[in-house]
């Protein structure tokens, strides 16, 4: 069965989303959430193939390489987006399920600003209760707002809407980065 975060937090689930907030140092999120993206964005590079890409899909890719690093990048998001490490994390999610339902959609080094800053914004508005508007996230993405609002829907489309995350799914991303995160950490102090 299928459930939405804030339902998972009424009921008092195992472990709150919220509680993520308290565990994840914003040093730390970004330095995750960068080498995971980076990760897999070197990693599908050379498989690209722009010629198999709908218009739909061909929206979300830049003709060239952004100027600045991912790492920039995250920073900027979770400095201005002021939104939980949950809505990380379930971006991240999010950025699977379209890989799962276009393959030929992969995360690249094109296509990662885009994907992550698209996919934050459903996280946001699905997780957090308060949040601020399109105009003010396409500011912070450095994307014009019909350009944003497109992209938010085109995202939508591809994943069917699907938005609900067990917590199973959840745990199984979010374990893993939480290891590499307290690794790294521990590795900081000396």
């Amino acid at each position: 069965m299928l459930a939405s975060p804030r339902h998972l937090v009424a009921e008092g689930a195992a472990r709150s989303f919220e509680d993520d907030v308290r565990t994840w140092s914003p040093n730390l999120l970004i330095r995750v959430v960068t080498c995971d993206i980076e990760d897999f964005s070197a990693a599908n590079e050379s498989d690209l193939n722009p010629d198999a890409l709908t218009e739909q899909q061909r929206s979300f890719f830049n003709l060239h390489r952004q100027p600045f690093s991912m790492s920039f990048y995250v920073q900027r998001l979770v400095t201005y987006c002021d939104c939980s490490a949950a809505c990380f994390i379930t971006a991240l999610i999010y950025i699977d399920r379209v890989h799962v339902a276009c393959r030929v959609l992969s995360l690249t080094e094109r296509n990662g600003h885009r994907l992550l800053s698209t996919a934050l914004l459903i996280a946001i508005k699905y997780l957090d209760d308060e949040h601020c508007s399109n105009e003010y996230y396409a500011s912070v993405f450095g994307i014009g707002i019909a350009e944003m609002n497109s992209l938010e829907l085109s995202f939508l489309n591809i994943i069917e809407w699907r938005l609900h995350i067990e917590p199973s799914v959840y745990d199984l991303y979010e374990n893993p980065l939480f290891q590499v995160a307290t690794f790294l950490e521990g590795n900081n102090s000396d």
